[in-house]
């Protein structure tokens, strides 16, 4: 969640993130350019301005996952199913229920 907060990225951009790629991103470039999970799949630079934003990539880096945050035996179908019951656990609204978020 704290790649989601401190980057401005929408959950399934999060999710889908390439931690290693981002990171060697953010320090040559100063930005990130996402691909995959993007709104209409339309490609978008976010920018890296601050230190908590840097660490916030050192932690998904730390979390020792694959090429995403998606964990490796789950397949996106199983990942996403299991989403809305965290957004009800923690009393947030989902994002499919605001279409032009």
């Amino acid at each position: 969640m704290g790649l989601a907060r401190e980057l401005g990225l929408r959950w399934q951009e999060t999710a889908l993130l390439d931690v290693r790629t981002a990171s060697q991103q953010a320090i040559q470039k100063g930005k990130i350019s996402l691909k995959t999970g993007t709104k209409g799949q339309v490609p978008r630079d976010v920018p890296v301005l601050t230190p908590r934003q840097l660490d916030s990539i050192k932690e998904g880096l730390s979390a020792g996952v694959g090429i995403s945050l998606v964990p490796a035996p789950s397949e996106i179908f199983e990942f996403l199913s299991v989403v809305p019951a965290v957004f009800v656990k923690w009393s947030v609204e989902h994002p499919r229920e605001k279409p032009f978020s």
